[in-house]
Protein backbone atom coordinates (compact mmCIF):
# COMPACT_ATOMS: atom_id res chain seq x y z
CA UNK A 1 0.00 0.00 0.00
CA UNK A 2 1.27 3.24 -1.56
CA UNK A 3 0.03 5.12 2.26
CA UNK A 4 1.45 2.94 4.48
CA UNK A 5 5.40 2.61 3.03
CA UNK A 6 5.24 6.17 2.88
CA UNK A 7 4.92 6.98 6.77
CA UNK A 8 7.04 3.84 7.25
CA UNK A 9 9.73 5.22 5.07
CA UNK A 10 8.93 8.87 7.13
CA UNK A 11 9.31 7.62 9.98
CA UNK A 12 12.58 5.54 9.11
CA UNK A 13 13.99 8.95 8.29
CA UNK A 14 13.19 10.96 11.52
CA UNK A 15 14.62 7.83 13.71
CA UNK A 16 17.95 8.02 11.49
CA UNK A 17 18.09 11.58 12.12
CA UNK A 18 16.93 11.53 15.37
CA UNK A 19 16.40 9.96 19.07
CA UNK A 20 14.03 6.95 18.13
CA UNK A 21 11.36 7.80 20.66
CA UNK A 22 11.23 11.86 19.87
CA UNK A 23 10.81 10.27 16.25
CA UNK A 24 8.02 7.63 17.41
CA UNK A 25 6.10 10.65 19.23
CA UNK A 26 6.24 12.63 16.69
CA UNK A 27 4.66 9.72 14.47
CA UNK A 28 2.15 9.34 17.21
CA UNK A 29 1.61 13.22 17.31
CA UNK A 30 1.11 13.46 13.40
CA UNK A 31 -1.37 10.21 12.94
CA UNK A 32 -3.49 11.45 15.81
CA UNK A 33 -3.40 15.11 15.31
CA UNK A 34 -2.63 15.49 11.06
CA UNK A 35 -1.14 19.11 10.51
CA UNK A 36 -4.17 20.66 8.73
CA UNK A 37 -6.56 19.66 11.71
CA UNK A 38 -3.96 21.21 13.69
CA UNK A 39 -3.41 24.26 11.92
CA UNK A 40 -8.09 24.76 12.02
CA UNK A 41 -7.95 24.61 15.71
CA UNK A 42 -4.63 26.90 16.27
CA UNK A 43 -4.05 28.79 12.95
CA UNK A 44 -0.64 29.17 11.27
CA UNK A 45 1.19 30.95 13.19
CA UNK A 46 0.83 31.93 16.88
CA UNK A 47 2.71 34.17 19.23
CA UNK A 48 1.71 31.76 22.37
CA UNK A 49 -0.69 29.11 23.62
CA UNK A 50 -3.52 29.61 26.29
CA UNK A 51 -3.16 26.76 28.89
CA UNK A 52 -7.18 26.66 29.10
CA UNK A 53 -6.91 26.62 25.05
CA UNK A 54 -4.75 23.31 24.93
CA UNK A 55 -6.88 22.39 27.99
CA UNK A 56 -9.85 22.70 25.93
CA UNK A 57 -8.61 20.70 22.50
CA UNK A 58 -7.39 18.05 24.98
CA UNK A 59 -10.80 17.36 25.91
CA UNK A 60 -12.07 17.29 22.52
CA UNK A 61 -9.52 15.13 21.23
CA UNK A 62 -8.05 13.47 24.04
CA UNK A 63 -4.47 14.05 23.26
CA UNK A 64 -2.38 15.51 26.30
CA UNK A 65 -1.87 19.48 26.35
CA UNK A 66 1.95 18.42 26.11
CA UNK A 67 1.11 16.54 23.01
CA UNK A 68 -0.58 19.16 21.79
CA UNK A 69 2.17 21.73 22.13
CA UNK A 70 4.84 20.20 20.93
CA UNK A 71 2.60 19.53 17.88
CA UNK A 72 2.10 22.94 17.57
CA UNK A 73 5.97 23.62 17.74
CA UNK A 74 7.00 21.04 15.56
CA UNK A 75 4.47 22.74 12.95
CA UNK A 76 6.16 25.89 13.61
CA UNK A 77 2.87 27.37 14.89
CA UNK A 78 4.70 28.79 17.90
CA UNK A 79 7.88 29.86 17.97
CA UNK A 80 10.81 27.64 20.08
CA UNK A 81 11.17 30.48 22.70
CA UNK A 82 6.85 30.20 23.21
CA UNK A 83 7.17 26.54 23.16
CA UNK A 84 9.82 26.68 25.96
CA UNK A 85 8.25 29.38 28.50
CA UNK A 86 4.94 27.30 27.97
CA UNK A 87 7.39 24.14 29.10
CA UNK A 88 9.04 26.01 31.60
CA UNK A 89 6.12 27.17 33.28
CA UNK A 90 3.48 24.70 33.15
CA UNK A 91 4.32 21.43 31.39
CA UNK A 92 6.87 20.33 33.07
CA UNK A 93 5.63 20.51 36.34
CA UNK A 94 2.51 18.29 35.09
CA UNK A 95 4.89 15.85 33.86
CA UNK A 96 7.15 15.15 36.97
CA UNK A 97 3.31 14.66 38.50
CA UNK A 98 3.04 11.83 35.88
CA UNK A 99 -0.26 14.18 35.78
CA UNK A 100 -2.01 16.75 33.63
CA UNK A 101 -5.27 18.88 34.21
CA UNK A 102 -8.51 16.92 33.42
CA UNK A 103 -9.71 13.11 32.71
CA UNK A 104 -7.40 11.08 30.81
CA UNK A 105 -10.02 10.12 28.32
CA UNK A 106 -13.07 12.57 28.91
CA UNK A 107 -16.46 12.68 28.38
CA UNK A 108 -17.11 13.78 24.42
CA UNK A 109 -18.57 17.66 24.24
CA UNK A 110 -17.68 20.82 22.09
CA UNK A 111 -15.60 23.63 23.26
CA UNK A 112 -14.88 25.15 19.71
CA UNK A 113 -16.50 29.08 21.06
CA UNK A 114 -14.65 28.85 24.41
CA UNK A 115 -11.45 27.65 22.57
CA UNK A 116 -11.81 30.79 20.20
CA UNK A 117 -12.37 33.11 22.94
CA UNK A 118 -8.99 32.06 24.87
CA UNK A 119 -7.37 32.21 21.32
CA UNK A 120 -8.31 35.73 20.68
CA UNK A 121 -7.21 36.58 24.39
CA UNK A 122 -4.00 34.83 23.44
CA UNK A 123 -3.35 36.99 20.41
CA UNK A 124 -4.44 40.52 22.20
CA UNK A 125 -7.47 41.09 20.33
CA UNK A 126 -9.84 40.83 23.31
CA UNK A 127 -9.48 41.57 27.08
CA UNK A 128 -9.72 39.51 30.03
CA UNK A 129 -13.17 41.39 30.50
CA UNK A 130 -14.78 41.00 27.14
CA UNK A 131 -13.40 37.33 27.28
CA UNK A 132 -15.06 36.93 30.87
CA UNK A 133 -18.97 38.65 29.36
CA UNK A 134 -18.36 36.13 26.79
CA UNK A 135 -18.28 32.87 28.72
CA UNK A 136 -20.56 34.28 31.61
CA UNK A 137 -18.86 34.63 34.12
CA UNK A 138 -17.54 37.43 36.55
CA UNK A 139 -13.89 38.41 36.10
CA UNK A 140 -12.47 37.58 39.35
CA UNK A 141 -14.28 33.40 38.15
CA UNK A 142 -12.75 33.91 34.55
CA UNK A 143 -9.28 34.79 35.82
CA UNK A 144 -8.73 32.51 38.98
CA UNK A 145 -10.16 29.81 35.96
CA UNK A 146 -7.91 31.32 33.70
CA UNK A 147 -4.48 30.41 35.64
CA UNK A 148 -6.55 27.08 36.64
CA UNK A 149 -6.47 27.31 40.43
CA UNK A 150 -8.94 25.09 41.48
CA UNK A 151 -8.39 21.55 42.90
CA UNK A 152 -9.17 20.03 39.90
CA UNK A 153 -7.32 22.94 37.89
CA UNK A 154 -9.28 23.93 35.06
CA UNK A 155 -12.48 22.36 35.88
CA UNK A 156 -13.91 24.49 39.14
CA UNK A 157 -16.88 22.94 41.18
CA UNK A 158 -19.87 24.94 41.67
CA UNK A 159 -18.38 25.90 44.97
CA UNK A 160 -15.12 27.25 43.75
CA UNK A 161 -17.14 30.12 41.44
CA UNK A 162 -19.36 30.66 44.72
CA UNK A 163 -16.31 31.70 46.79
CA UNK A 164 -15.12 34.13 44.03
CA UNK A 165 -18.56 35.85 44.03
CA UNK A 166 -19.49 38.88 45.90
CA UNK A 167 -21.21 38.32 48.98
CA UNK A 168 -24.56 40.00 48.98
CA UNK A 169 -24.92 42.91 51.92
Amino acid sequence: MKVSSHITKVLYLQACKEDEELACHRFAGAFLAPKPAVLQCLGERRSQLELQELYLLKQDWGLSMQAWSYRAHDLGVISTTAFKTLWQTHLRAWKEAEREPGEQYPQENTSLFKQLVYRALAEDRLGESKAAELLGMTVKEFAALRKMEFPTPGVPTESDLAQLRPTPR
